[in-house]
């Protein structure tokens, strides 16, 4: 719902190439198939990489934090192997209510993972990362929108404060409480309403001179 409200609030110059790009995405789709249908081990190995430079062997904290970092890039690998089993949802995702099952050679069932209903159930809803969750639910298109929302955020993030909480809180809590989102998503909004305003003031300024 809120990429949705953010692409209202672009001006049309960016809808244009945000739409031609969807339209990049939807052609391209089959061929990305291809590069996600990994190898469940090279996942698992790549894991044990990012343990090993995290520092496993400092102590259980790094070892905690070393889990932790896998555990979110191995989120976003399992979404890639979902839709290589099912192409069908890549390019729009599965929606809010989309999961995925555990495809990896991974442990998902560590405390603090994921809930007990989800690891019981052998279905995942609630992901860590932001472009994991979105990525599940709204495919490769939810994911370019990202992208450029992030790029956008940080070429005018001194411009409004708002911005800065917004983007931040897109970035690493968009999955979290209600209560966040909605601080968040109306900082964002804000945030760019206010550059765009302001974009649109100029120009206006500009051209009466």
């Amino acid at each position: 719902m809120i990429l949705v409200v953010l692409l209202v609030l672009l001006s049309p110059r960016r809808l244009i190439v945000a739409l031609l790009s969807i339209g990049m995405v939807i052609v391209l789709a089959p061929s990305a198939l291809e590069v996600i249908k990994v190898d469940q081990l090279v996942v698992y190995k790549f894991g044990q990489v990012i343990e090993l430079v995290k520092g496993v062997s400092a102590g259980s904290d790094s070892f905690d934090t070393a889990h932790s970092a896998y555990t979110r890039v191995d989120e976003f690998a399992n979404v890639a192997l979902e839709y290589a089993e099912k192409p069908w949802f890549i390019v729009f995702g599965k929606g809010f209510g989309g999961s995925i099952a555990h495809h990896t050679l991974s442990e998902w069932s560590n405390q603090g993972d994921f809930s007990t209903d989800q690891v019981a159930s052998g279905s995942f809803v609630r992901l860590h990362t932001t472009p994991s969750l979105i990525f599940l639910k709204h495919g490769l298109i939810g994911l370019m929108l990202f992208v450029a929302l992030f790029s956008f955020a940080v070429l005018h993030i001194r411009k409004t404060p708002w911005l800065f909480i917004g983007i931040f809180w897109f970035s690493f809590y968009y999955s979290s409480f209600a209560t966040l989102a909605l601080v968040g998503g109306t900082a964002l909004i804000l945030g760019i309403y206010n550059v765009e305003n302001n974009s649109v003031d100029r120009a206006t300024i500009n051209h009466a001179l």
